[in-house]
Formats: C-alpha cells, sequence, structure tokens
C-alpha cells in the first residue's frame, strides 16, 4: 500500500529537506509541492494527497488558515515549523503531530510512523473532529479570529468578519452573508459561534447567528414572536431563548 503525499512550504530548502527523507520510505509517494497556503489548497483539490506536510508559518496564508479553508476536505497532515509559541504549546495539548525545524531524522521517522499506522487503519491522521479544537485554541491564544477563510471553487476568499451580516446553517455547512453575496463553507455554526468576538456575533436561533453591528430593530410580532430587521432590511426569526442574550449584547 502506497499514501500520497504533499509538502507544503515557502522555503524550498525546507521542502527539499522533507522529501529528502521522505524518499527514504518505500509506502509513501511524493506527488506535489506547493510554496505557500493558497497553493497548497489548489493543491489539495487537484491532487487529493492522503498526508501533507504543512508549513505553520507561510505568508498570505499560513498552515492553520489552509485547515481551516479545507475544513472536513482536510486530509491527514503534520505541522511543520521553525518555531511557533502558541502552535506548539496547541500541539502538544491536542496530541496533533508536529515536526520541529531543523527536522530531525529520529524525529521524521517517529511521526511518519504514527501517519502511517492511522493510514493503515483508515483513519485521517488530520481528520476535523482532532484540528477543530486546535484552530480553536490558536485562534484564542492568538486573539486574532478576524477573518474567515472560505474555499471557493478552489481558491480561497478572504472574508473580514466586519463585512459579515450573518450566518445561516446548511445541512453540513454555514452558509455565509456577506454584502449582496452567499458563501458556503463547511464548517459547524457551533465551531464558528466559539471562534467569532462574542461581543459582535450573537446567536438569535439555533440556526443563525448575526452581526449585531448590522441590526436596526427587534420587532414583535402580532402572535407574540419576535424577528430581528438587518440594516439590509433582511427579517430573521428571534428564538425566545436567545431574546434576553441578544438584548444585553445590544446594550453593551
Amino acid at each position: 500500500m502506497s499514501f500520497r503525499v504533499l509538502v507544503v512550504d515557502d522555503e524550498p530548502l525546507a521542502r527539499e529537506g522533507v522529501i529528502r527523507l521522505l524518499n527514504e520510505e518505500k509506502d509513501f509517494q511524493l506527488v506535489g509541492e506547493a510554496r505557500d497556503g493558497h497553493d497548497a489548497v489548489s493543491a489539495i483539490n487537484d491532487m487529493e494527497p492522503d498526508l501533507v506536510f504543512l508549513d505553520v508559518q507561510m505568508p498570505g496564508l499560513d498552515g492553520f488558515g489552509v485547515v481551516e479553508a479545507m475544513g472536513d476536505d482536510m486530509p491527514g497532515v503534520i505541522f511543520v515549523t521553525a518555531y511557533d509559541e502558541f502552535a506548539l504549546k496547541a500541539f502538544d495539548i491536542h496530541a496533533v503531530d508536529y515536526l520541529l525545524k531543523p527536522i530531525e531524522r529520529e524525529r521524521f521517522a517517529s511521526a511518519l510512523d504514527e501517519a502511517r499506522s492511522r493510514l493503515r487503519n483508515g483513519e485521517t491522521p488530520g481528520e476535523s473532529e482532532r484540528l477543530e479544537p486546535l484552530l480553536d485554541d490558536v485562534h484564542r491564544q492568538r486573539n486574532n479570529f478576524n477573518r474567515i477563510l472560505v474555499k471557493d471553487r478552489g481558491n480561497v476568499r478572504v472574508v473580514r468578519t466586519d463585512e459579515l451580516l450573518w450566518i445561516a446553517a446548511a445541512g453540513n455547512y454555514a452558509r455565509l452573508y456577506v454584502g449582496d453575496e452567499q458563501l458556503l463553507m463547511r464548517q459547524t455554526m457551533t465551531t464558528l459561534e466559539k471562534r467569532l468576538d462574542p461581543d459582535r456575533f450573537v446567536r438569535i436561533h439555533r440556526s443563525t447567528i448575526v452581526n449585531v453591528d448590522h441590526i436596526t430593530e427587534i420587532r414583535a410580532r402580532d402572535n407574540g414572536e419576535y424577528v430581528v430587521v438587518m440594516d439590509q432590511g433582511k427579517k430573521l426569526t428571534l428564538s425566545r431563548r436567545y431574546r434576553d442574550v441578544l438584548e444585553g449584547r445590544l446594550r453593551g
């Protein structure tokens, strides 16, 4: 059995180092390289690797951004980093495998053994249920979740959270309303709610999260129910259980 591998790093020498060690392993086949996060997203979509060696620090779209953009479509991953205080702490807490540059041969072999074992058992080393808590922790520690990355036809759209009007559940996806656009991303509402600024984004229904900066009115209906009126005129149902929380946020 042979496993397909993609190597992602913005440093050519770093990619060469991983590939050199990888060539010593008969059951891992290099299928491609990517020099930044955006290239990585395209390569993962096109090449469908089983495992990705993914650099954490890259310009534009970093390693965590790649994972976030791919969502449930992210294959197995072994992170690679020169040094990132927040990342290393998060990796250790969530038992996600990583390699520290410069990569040691023994540590590389150990990480690959773990990936090999999981892949042979039909598991994904970077499965989303393991990576979501990691991303939550990284965002919380870095306190910089002011952008959402959305995979859009093989590319990555960067959506600033202050431009986001509201989010609606759509089966296994979340539908993001940004201006006149609607963008789908494979992400749970619970995960998005945990990462977004709680002072700005509030759940008003089990299937709806709104940006309070774009609310103009809470309007009562004749039947005693309420709706939230957005600044574009859209009316969204407000569940009774979330009304007090929303009004508290609006009072500041």
